[in-house]
């Protein structure tokens, strides 16, 4: 993947499900997001392919790229979708979206290794919700700390 617009800054979406929205806030976030940042920014979606069928996945999307990893966006994998997603826009955007904390382990060596702008929404306090594990619950506060 390479940036389409050289004079445009390129701008990662982080954290959700993907775009069309189908899901839930972020996703309605990152859909509106889209509409209103392409013709200034290059803008890069990360999406779950678990959640849109082949026949309903498309390489753009209101002017933005989809990049779709094999993984879910939701419960324990959204920590290895939001670690990989992270690792994969550092080598290609200029500021990372990160919404929510699950892969919130490489956000410090985003900032001490990369110049990279990091913009981050914790959404809420995630780790007192009753539907998390102790495990998780212990996880989603130790990364949110580490914002």
């Amino acid at each position: 993947m390479k940036k389409e617009n050289t004079s445009k800054k390129t701008i990662a979406i982080i954290g959700t499900v993907g775009i069309p929205a189908k899901y839930g806030g972020f996703e309605t976030l990152a859909e509106h997001l889209v509409r209103h940042l392409t013709e200034e920014y290059n803008v890069i979606v990360y999406c779950t392919s678990k959640k849109y069928p082949k026949e309903q996945r498309v390489k753009e999307y209101l002017g933005a790229k989809l990049v779709y990893l094999p993984i879910d966006a939701n419960g324990i994998q959204s920590i290895l979708y939001d670690c990989l997603s992270i690792f994969h826009a550092i080598f290609f955007a200029d500021a990372l979206l990160v919404l929510g904390v699950s892969g919130g382990i490489m956000l410090p060596f985003v900032r001490w290794f990369t110049n990279r702008r990091l913009i981050v929404s914790i959404d809420g306090i995630e780790w007192k919700r009753a539907k998390w594990i102790r495990p998780a619950k212990w996880y989603l506060w130790w990364a949110r700390r580490l914002l």
